[in-house]
């Protein structure tokens, strides 16, 4: 039983409403994928994230965001989200307009009251500024490992060379 088994068709057909004007307002990409990797349900953002229209991505196949990456395969993400029933992972995507974003996804197995899977949630960020900001300072901070090396070398010298001076000083006296 579910909260909502008790409820009349006009207020079923008012919560369905509610919820579809919710997923349209999440500021997150919602997509609901079906077990063969097409997509079934993506809200705006969804398909913004993507460089598509929402109706543009309705019966295509999840994959074609990953294309051309040997590295990373729809097969091995079911197969790990189904194990575990949810994954966070983050993953570089490709857009319509052919630019690559980095996207973090959150991956839910999605079952029917039979416990049968029935596809999969996935809810997704874009996170390219904030790997472009990480690497912008991984940069900065290995610069100034750089110059802190340097500094502490050029101080080491300074006090070899002033021990050297003062084992000098007195021979000469």
């Amino acid at each position: 039983m579910n909260q909502y088994d008790d409820l009349s068709r006009d207020e079923l057909v008012q919560k369905l409403q509610d919820l579809q004007r919710a997923l349209e307002k999440s500021m997150n990409g919602i997509m609901v994928i079906a077990p063969d990797g097409m997509i079934t349900f993506v809200n705006k953002e969804g398909a913004r994230l993507n460089g598509y229209a929402p109706g543009d991505l309705l019966g295509k196949n999840v994959s074609l965001f990953f294309e051309g990456r040997d590295d990373f395969t729809l097969d091995g993400l079911f197969a790990k989200t189904k194990e575990n029933g949810e994954i966070r992972i983050e993953a570089p995507a490709t857009r319509k307009d052919g630019r690559h974003v980095m996207l973090s996804m959150n991956i839910s197995v999605l079952k029917n009251e039979n416990d049968e899977l029935t596809g999969y949630l996935a809810v997704a960020q874009d996170i390219t500024k904030q790997k472009e900001r990480e690497k912008e300072l991984e940069n900065k901070n290995a610069e100034l490992t750089k110059t802190n090396d340097l500094m502490v070398g050029r101080e080491l010298k300074m006090v070899e060379m002033k021990e050297e001076l003062k084992k000098l000083k007195p021979k000469e006296e």
